[in-house]
């Protein structure tokens, strides 16, 4: 009878085990789906771009790092313009 019983614990443990990890991948990936709806479109320094290939205001992203480099230190305008134009070189 005990050999029985046994049994009987280690299926509700398992069951329990299997239940919880269930309730944890349901839970991530709410939270994955939430993270992507928060990430297609995204603010930086009063410019809005959308991350999606069919969005209204697409912004290239160079433009927006040059322009958010110019705003947070004015003074290396003339070494940004440099790396861009070796770069497209």
């Amino acid at each position: 009878m005990s050999i029985k019983n046994n049994k009987r614990g280690q299926v509700a443990d398992t069951i329990t085990w299997i239940v919880a990890t269930i309730i944890l991948i349901v839970v991530l990936m709410v939270f994955v789906f939430i993270a992507n709806l928060l990430a297609k479109t995204k603010k930086i320094g009063g410019l809005t771009d959308s991350l999606d290939s069919g969005g209204e205001k697409e912004a290239d992203r160079v433009e927006v790092k040059t322009i958010l480099a110019y705003r947070l230190n004015g003074l290396n305008k003339f070494t940004i313009n440099n790396w861009i134009n070796e770069s497209e070189t």
